[in-house]
């Protein structure tokens, strides 16, 4: 369950916002979280606060559609991965890691977002 504000006009009250959000529904605190108990973790990126399993990410995902790819085709010579948040990181690590073991390129670039302008 995820809440977007990333086009929020009022930007600062709307972080405020997400982070009492996060801070009432993290399990990490304690049981006075609404979230205290479940196998699930709060997560503030830009622009959104998202509550999801603990045990699933976009790491865990892309490794198992690696491991498939592997299985059905053979040796993996060429990913594309792309993320602009906290949240890709894990994917990263995973595509990274892969890349180390089986002696593959890795490049990872920086590049920031040109601002979009409203329409």
């Amino acid at each position: 369950v995820a809440w977007n504000y990333r086009k929020v006009g009022a930007q600062v009250v709307a972080k405020e916002i997400a982070l009492q959000l996060t801070r009432f529904l993290d399990p990490s605190n304690g049981p006075e979280s609404l979230m205290y108990g479940y196998p699930v973790r709060v997560v503030n990126g830009k622009g959104y606060v998202e509550v999801k399993r603990s045990d699933v990410d976009k790491g865990v995902a892309a490794n198992r559609v690696l491991q498939e790819v592997r299985e059905r085709l053979g040796q993996v010579d060429f990913v594309l991965c792309i993320g602009d948040d906290r949240s890709d990181e894990d994917m990263f690590q995973v595509v990274n890691d892969m890349a180390k073991r089986e002696g593959l390129e890795s490049i990872v670039e920086d590049i920031p977002m040109p601002e979009m302008s409203p329409k």
